[in-house]
């Protein structure tokens, strides 16, 4: 199309040339306006222009600039009878439309008309589009049609499998609800019998989607998917395109085969499923890489390779004079060893995984899981034979076998195989060679999945060692199955508390709440645990530098059980608010009302320390705490040790064991992060059964609640159709409906310029109804910039009743997104969850200069700066025309006021500011060139991070204007 076009060509060619962001967005700039007049000129344009004009917006596109017009265009050339014209047509509309726009109804005719069309070609773009865009307008106009290309036996190979292409796209924006009809699936599973095999590969993707949305519909197609992975495995293909080695047919449909089996159940009828065993069978005894080990040419290679590794190390043993390096040894070593051909290996490999992933499926046959167990256990096996180390080094056939494993650990008869390759397993988690986390991870999973009674003690020792050096981005699941399996599995819960003190001591950064929550429902359950926990958590408390954790385990163990060891002379109460009181300085608030707890405790258990305790409590440091929860608390506890010794004893008396029903939320969390992970990969899950169906029905009967009382739904709403206006406001209403009404009152720079108090109201509309269960949880997406807290909120709500809670805010460096508030409550039996941005902008923490700059101070500082990555340039368009008055005044309100007499145009304005954080303060100058509707927003700030997200912001307020 380039060599076509002259004019493209010359464009891609200065672009190429261009030097600088400047220079590139200069020209850019200049070809865009003169598009845009030819454009607008009444003289018609020839088709040869009008497609040189729209591959240039194409090209411009790609390279990231926004594209606002010739859109019109493009679909007038889709209704071209020239190809070429037709295909930039299409080009345009596949990359820039969305199935939002408002000419898709134009362009869903065109696409219809095409596809209908006699001229294959044609057709294709069309079935081009509809995959790239999908969408409800254009399964509207070419849905029916698409069904019948696809059942018609006349549509040929290559246009077949663009349909089935397309079909996907809309099935998964659930636009095709007609392919449930039993002639869709006839026609499924004709194809899937007698396909050609780039029609199969297509076809195979659409089965796979359509079994995940409707299994009930499609399982009638497991007998003929069977048939035809017996075909491939069994008999082989006659193209010779499709044997990537021997034995090895068409791997990448077997594996889509293998996954459209895995949504169904084993088969019933036994010749379906003694034909499934066979392929299965046959799949899990391919040989290839004995194949290539043991033809001639290789074998030779082997012992030319093993001769020359025994000669360099029996020199390094003999020699040990002329300094060799042995590393730099290994790995020329490691580098001559002949290799398999690793595309051979990775297809053979990918339709053994893929059959592995269905036995654990399936579930049923013993020989065939415990053949898989010791296949993948030699596939992580560094001492195996030559082939299999070779592929044991490779680190993405290391996390495939030991996903299977782990999947396979959970297995009914593949238990005790794998957990004969559990020191294999342990091994890649001790070896430095093996640095990939996400390989580390799955060696993990299947450790856990294999862990039981008689491995748990080694399991759990080897898991510390490796937590010491794992990578940051996996310590807290290695945290969180140490603490399931110590718990699950102990028998002697000492060996428990212990194991879970020395976490702390080791991860203590990734011990999460609910691991020492839980060990401290086990200590207190437990009596025979307790004088053992109180001992070890002193001396743990002894070192000066023990984690924040530790000290809150610490505290609370000896606030209830501190008497257990006061006997010893190393341990008396006085030495015991000692080593309290020593980490007190070093924690956070939340950790210190905490200590406060313990201390008033202390005093309730041993008398003789309530006067120490008095001046504790009296000191300025707690008294007048500027912390109101400590200074409340500080009170409050000074006048309770002065009680009567009945109430103290009342509210003091130790705490009551925990209900054995309420288990460790760790595995919750767990489960939660797995799901998380998995949904980051992108995972193929299947989903839940669509409403109305039986298996929908199951599903809804075994989630049912028990009690009647219980919530039968819960909704989510958010704040967004209220958060706008606290760009210029700073009290409102955050969200509201009849019944509930939710408001804020802020006040920023209270005590300090990087400080803000929010003030959220709720409030109950309704005459009768309460809102119940209420909780909160405030988080923030960057949790280093902003620091929050909290205060408690009543669980009920009355009817004209209304609630406060007070949240601290602390900024301590440039943050981009607000924090957010997760109200949850139950109103009328139905939870509503409430997700609400909170008004924590940048803009609120911006601080006027002492004194206005002048226009030779402001270029100065200007270009003192420099450009990129401290300059920031965004081009936003306004809802109205703004004057540089109006614009000036809304500056105003959003705390950048416009210092005057800067640029020399007028209507351009120029600001500067200071954004305060608690850890140092950053300057920022602005420039806004203002013409009708469209700001160009160029923002300069020392800080790398800071400047766009200035500019963010301020167009985000500009394009309400």
């Amino acid at each position: 199309m380039v060599k076509e076009m002259r004019g493209l060509g010359l464009f891609i060619q200065d672009i190429r040339n261009c030097k600088s962001v400047e220079a590139e967005l200069k020209r850019i700039n200049k070809e865009m306006a003169n598009i845009r007049q030819k454009f607008g000129a009444k003289k018609s344009l020839s088709g040869y222009d009008l497609k040189k004009y729209v591959s240039k917006l194409v090209f411009t596109f790609l390279l990231g600039h926004e594209i606002e017009f010739g859109h019109e265009e493009a679909v007038q050339l889709m209704r071209s009878v020239k190809f070429s014209e037709k295909q930039a047509g299409y080009l345009f509309v596949s990359v820039l439309f969305t199935d939002s726009h408002e000419l898709m109804g134009k362009v869903g005719e065109v696409v219809a008309m095409d596809i209908k069309s006699d001229k294959q070609l044609e057709c294709c773009l069309a079935l081009h589009c509809i995959a790239n865009i999908g969408g409800k307008i254009l399964a509207e106009c070419v849905g029916p049609v698409l069904g019948k290309l696809f059942k018609s036996k006349d549509t040929p190979p290559f246009v077949k499998k663009k349909v089935a292409l397309a079909l996907l796209k809309l099935l998964r924006e659930g636009s095709v609800q007609y392919l449930t009809k039993p002639e869709y699936v006839k026609a499924m599973s004709q194809v899937l019998q007698r396909a050609e095999y780039g029609v199969l590969t297509s076809a195979t993707s659409l089965a796979i989607a359509l079994g995940l949305r409707y299994p009930e519909e499609y399982e009638p197609c497991v007998p003929d998917v069977v048939t035809m992975l017996h075909r491939l495995v069994l008999k082989g293909v006659d193209n010779d395109e499709y044997m990537y080695a021997k034995n090895v047919t068409a791997p990448w449909i077997c594996v889509k085969l293998l996954r459209f089996l895995q949504i169904f159940p084993p088969p019933s009828d036994e010749a379906v499923l003694e034909r499934l065993s066979a392929a299965v069978a046959a799949i899990m005894n391919l040989k290839p890489l004995k194949l290539w080990s043991s033809s001639e040419g290789v074998k030779d290679a082997i012992v030319r390779w093993r001769a020359y590794a025994n000669k360099e190390r029996n020199q390094l043993e003999a020699f040990p004079e002329r300094n060799i390096n042995p590393k730099r040894m290994e790995r020329e070593i490691a580098r001559r060893k002949p290799k398999p051909p690793q595309k051979k290996m990775n297809a053979c490999l990918a339709v053994c995984f893929e059959a592995s992933n269905l036995i654990c499926h399936y579930d049923n046959d013993k020989e065939r899981q415990e053949h898989a167990a010791a296949l993948m256990g030699k596939l992580i096996d560094p001492a195996a034979e030559v082939h299999s180390a070779t592929l044991s080094e490779n680190p993405n056939v290391r996390f495939l076998a030991l996903e299977s494993l782990a999947s396979l650990a959970q297995t009914t008869y593949a238990r005790e195989e794998v957990k004969k390759h559990l020191p294999e397993v342990l091994a890649s988690l001790k070896s430095d060679g093996d640095s990939d986390p996400t390989v580390h991870r799955k060696a993990v999973d299947v450790l856990y999945n294999a862990c039981d009674n008689e491995t748990v003690v080694t399991v759990v020792k080897d898991l510390l060692v490796f937590l010491k050096k794992s990578d940051y981005s996996i310590r807290e699941e290695v945290v969180l199955k140490i603490a399931i399996l110590a718990e699950k599995y102990a028998t002697d819960f000492t060996w428990y508390v212990n194991i879970i003190l020395t976490l702390i001591k080791v991860a203590g950064d990734h011990v999460t709440d609910e691991v020492w929550h839980r060990v401290l429902q086990i200590i207190v359950g437990r009596p025979e645990v307790q004088d053992h926990a109180a001992r070890t958590c002193f001396e743990a408390l002894l070192d000066p530098t023990c984690h924040e954790a530790m000290v809150k385990v610490g505290a609370y163990v000896l606030g209830e059980f501190g008497h257990l060891i006061a006997n010893d002379p190393a341990c008396v109460p006085e030495k015991q608010l000692d080593v309290l009181q020593r980490h007190y300085p070093m924690v956070s608030s939340e950790t210190r009302g905490l200590l406060l707890s313990t201390y008033v405790k202390q005093g309730n258990l041993f008398p003789e320390m309530k006067g120490a305790l008095d001046a504790v409590f009296a000191s300025s440091n707690l008294a007048k705490s500027s912390n109101a929860e400590i200074q409340q608390r500080a009170n409050e506890y000074r006048h309770l040790l002065r009680a009567s010794n009945e109430l103290v004893n009342t509210v003091l008396d130790e705490m009551p064991p925990f209900s054995e029903k309420e288990s460790s939320s760790a595995l919750a969390k767990l489960e939660k992060s797995k799901a998380a992970a998995q949904d980051a990969v992108g995972r193929a899950k299947r989903p839940k059964a669509p409403p109305g169906s039986a298996a929908a029905a199951a599903a809804a009967a075994a989630a049912a609640p028990k009690s009647t009382s219980a919530p039968t739904s819960e909704t989510a709403v958010n704040n967004d159709a209220f958060f706008d206006k606290f760009m210029l406001m700073d009290n409102g209403v955050l969200y509201e409906n009849p019944v509930l009404q939710i408001g804020c009152k802020a006040v920023y720079g209270d005590p300090s310029a990087s400080r803000a108090k929010v003030t959220i109201f709720y409030g109950n509309r309704s005459e009768s109804d309460v809102f119940t269960d209420i909780t909160t949880r405030l988080y923030a997406e960057d949790e280093v910039a902003l620091k929050l807290h909290a205060a408690d909120v009543d669980t009920t709500l009355k009817p004209a009743v209304q609630l406060q809670q007070v949240i601290q805010c602390d900024v301590t460096a440039p943050f981009s997104s607000p924090p957010m508030l997760e109200c949850a409550l139950t109103f009328q039996n139905r939870r509503i969850k409430v997700n609400m941005k909170l008004p924590i902008l940048p803009n609120k923490f911006y601080t006027p200069l002492p004194a206005p700059l002048d226009a030779a101070a402001f270029g100065g500082k200007w270009q003192q700066i420099g450009g990129p990555p401290r300059e920031f340039v965004q081009v936003v368009t306004t809802k109205s025309v703004q004057t540089p008055e109006s614009l000036k005044a809304k500056l105003a309100t959003y705390k950048l006021p416009v210092t005057e007499n800067i640029d020399p145009n007028p209507q351009n304005c120029a600001c500067a500011t200071v954004w305060t954080t608690s850890t140092g303060v950053i300057g920022v100058l602005v420039r806004i060139e203002l013409k009708d509707q469209a700001c160009r927003v160029t923002v300069r700030a020392p800080n790398d991070t800071a400047a766009p997200i200035v500019a963010a912001a301020l167009c985000a307020m500009l394009a309400l204007c």
